[in-house]
């Protein structure tokens, strides 16, 4: 399991070193996915944000964030059309509405072997996040010089939006019911 979307381009290097491997795409509204990313930076890195120099740093690597994330869906779409065998989608809408159906097509798909314990495991898995600890995102961007229409009109977040059917989230999908 390798959470780490700035390899999307070695992919493809990953796959012949690893024949075996699937990869998983988990599909999510960008401007969620950037407003979840500046949070962990910001917790990351908060130590650092009195600095002026940091500040200037930061300022910098913002301006970047949108163009990565662009690259990162690009790459992830030239190597699911050149290796459609490898790759699986998933949304995380239908995530959040079904995880033990969704998890259980992903390992269906993967040939991974069933647990019999897998909706439990979920269960619990699930509870212990929804108990608190983890940060919570900010509602937006401003802060890091995005707004959602930026994120949404942004050529290469367009057509991975269009490509995967991705839905946007509108509030913040956290799963609770």
């Amino acid at each position: 399991m390798l959470k780490a979307p700035q390899v999307t381009r070695h992919l493809a290097s990953l796959c012949g070193v690893f024949p075996e491997a699937r990869f998983v795409y988990l599909h999510r509204d960008p401007y969620r996915v950037l407003t979840s990313f500046c949070t962990l930076l910001d917790i990351v890195n908060g130590p650092f944000l009195q600095d002026p120099d940091y500040q200037l740093h930061r300022d910098l690597q913002d301006s970047n964030l949108l163009r990565r994330m662009g690259q990162a869906y690009a790459g992830m779409s030239v190597f699911a059309d050149s290796h459609p065998d490898h790759v699986i989608n998933l949304q995380y809408v239908a995530l959040l509405d079904d995880p033990v159906g969704e998890v259980t097509r992903l390992y269906k798909q993967a040939f991974y072997p069933l647990d019999a314990n897998l909706g439990d495991k979920i269960g619990q898995f699930l509870g212990r996040q929804k108990s608190g600890g983890r940060a919570r995102p900010r509602k937006q961007l401003s802060d890091h010089g995005y707004t959602r229409q930026a994120v949404e009109s942004d050529p290469q977040i367009s057509t991975y939006l269009g490509r995967y059917h991705v839905m946007l989230e509108r509030t913040r999908n956290t799963g609770a019911k």
